[in-house]
């Protein structure tokens, strides 16, 4: 049996856009030829309609890597052998091996693989090469590309924000932004926020919207992140923001993982655009001056804190932070977030509770760790610190050996020259290791410090919880904790509470003993 491989090229889709046929239809077809003018029983075609770089990304080529491991074909058609792989190199050995462990064949039009055959072996490892190489400058030159259109202030994203639409340069390459009729809901929204009689919050302003009946994009409802996007986004005053949110790659657990963060304005690209702008630049500004006057607790500055728990609370079913709610049975604990059904409890037992887990928490980590770290033994690194400061003194001593046997004559200049390089070269590894070993041990020193004082000054505050104003106990609880997640699904009623579940995060994380 034999299976077929279909994906797009890069080339593919350019092509696509000028009006050729569908690619992997039009490559369906030859296969499926090529298969039956071989005599070739084709049983599974995978159709990978996704673009990515990387295996990860493409859940046919998944797939397809599963079945040939376990020797579910004879051999796979596809196009060219560069399908298959062209990301990194990681991405192609897994590749290579799958199909020369499992000794199946790589069928296309031109030629026949056997990963088993050294030369076969080679070529395909050799062509995925260079499909490598290939990738990476063609992808270089549509960077290049991208930046030049950004400067010439043109809209390059995928999506359009709302408020415009995306159309196309008249006679000239690339894309621009045209306002819509949305455009009415963005000023309406910096107006509600920078109005200088009655502004009102980004939650407010989320819940006005769904009450006036306007529809959010690709979403039910409005939320405060989405109000906040649309707060801080220069493209409504004529701007073009480029690399804002640039792609980082790290490996977590063995895996890449690709992370978004915010960046600096000087570490990413702001240019004029070539579209009109929906909002002035002086309601832009006055906007972004209110969302820098953020606050920490949800309370005014000038009142008194009622919630002990202000500020740690996470809902655990939507990730909002839980607030402190008025009512005339007492102050309930309820989720921010007006769309999310997490039930509220009362805020003295949540309260009670927090502190029980932690009190409980406590002693078990006091009996899994009371004098552990006062038992270390720091000698092997002040031994290493010790013989690092003697290597360095007799490095040192020696190239001013060196200069003396130079001025002496004893030394020729090519023989001081490689001398002193070898010694400099050995100091500056002298230093880095010696640099190395005191971060360690100042990091243990530092751990040590705090794990011992950990406990007393824990047990003091935990001791003396109860008898403090509750702004006091605020303060303790964040000393203490990282945040406490909630989740309650039932009703009670006056006399029958219904039961919650809460989990706490405390800052110095239990390990095992």
């Amino acid at each position: 049996m034999y299976a077929i491989y279909l994906r797009k090229s890069r080339k593919d889709r350019e092509l696509e856009l000028l009006g050729e046929t569908e690619t992997l239809a039009r490559h369906e077809q030859a296969l499926t030829e090529l298969a039956r003018n071989k005599g070739l029983i084709v049983s599974d075609i995978y159709r990978e309609v996704v673009s990515g770089e990387t295996i990860s990304s493409r859940p046919e080529m998944q797939k397809l890597l599963k079945a040939v491991e376990g020797g579910a074909y004879e051999g796979v058609l596809v196009m060219e052998v560069e399908r298959l792989a062209r990301g990194n190199t990681k991405d192609q050995g897994i590749v290579a091996e799958a199909f020369q462990l499992s000794s199946t064949l790589i069928v296309t039009p031109l030629k026949t693989y056997d990963p088993s055959n050294e030369y076969d072996e080679e070529y395909f490892e050799f062509g995925l090469f260079m499909s490598r190489r290939e990738y990476k400058a063609i992808n270089r030159r549509i960077q290049r590309g991208r930046i030049a259109s950004v400067k010439e202030g043109k809209y390059i994203a995928g999506v359009a924000p709302l408020g415009y639409d995306k159309i196309k340069i008249k006679d000239a390459k690339g894309f621009t932004l045209a306002p819509n009729k949305d455009a009415d809901t963005i000023r309406l929204i910096f107006s509600l926020y920078t109005n200088n009689e009655n502004p009102i919050g980004m939650q407010l302003i989320a819940k006005r919207l769904d009450a006036l009946g306007i529809k959010p994009p690709r979403a039910k409802h409005w939320s405060r992140a989405s109000i906040k996007d649309i707060l801080t986004n220069p493209t409504y005053i004529g701007k073009v923001r480029w690399q804002w949110r640039k792609v980082n790659k790290i490996v977590e657990n063995g895996e890449v993982i690709e992370h978004r963060p915010k960046r600096k304005p000087d570490e990413y690209m702001l240019i004029d655009g070539l579209h009109p702008p929906i909002i002035s630049e002086d309601i832009y500004n006055k906007a972004q001056d209110r969302l820098k006057d953020k606050y920490i607790l949800p309370i005014a500055s000038n009142k008194d804190i009622k919630n002990p728990l202000a500020g740690l609370m996470i809902c655990e079913k939507c990730g909002a932070y839980m607030t402190r709610v008025r009512c005339h049975t007492g102050d309930f604990i309820k989720c921010s977030n007006s769309h999310c059904d997490n039930v509220s409890s009362k805020m003295e037992l949540i309260e009670k509770s927090v502190v029980e887990v932690l009190e409980y928490w406590f002693a078990d980590y006091k009996v899994n760790f009371t004098g552990k770290y006062r038992k270390q033994d720091y000698t092997n690194y002040t031994n290493a610190i010790s013989s690092c400061n003697d290597k360095l003194n007799t490095l040192h001593s020696q190239l001013s050996n060196a200069y003396d046997f130079l001025e002496q004559g004893i030394y020729t200049v090519d023989v001081f020259r490689q001398r002193s390089i070898t010694l400099q070269n050995e100091i500056a590894e002298t230093e880095k290791v010696l640099k190395k070993i005191k971060a360690e041990y100042e990091n243990k020193l530092s751990e040590e410090a705090i794990l011992n004082n950990f406990i007393p000054h824990t047990e003091q505050l935990l001791g003396n919880y109860y008898t403090l104003d509750v702004k006091s106990r605020n303060d303790i609880l964040h000393q203490l904790l990282i945040k406490v997640t909630y989740i309650k699904t039932e009703k009670g009623t006056r006399n029958k509470p219904a039961p919650f579940k809460i989990k706490i995060y405390p800052k110095i994380l239990k390990a095992q003993p």
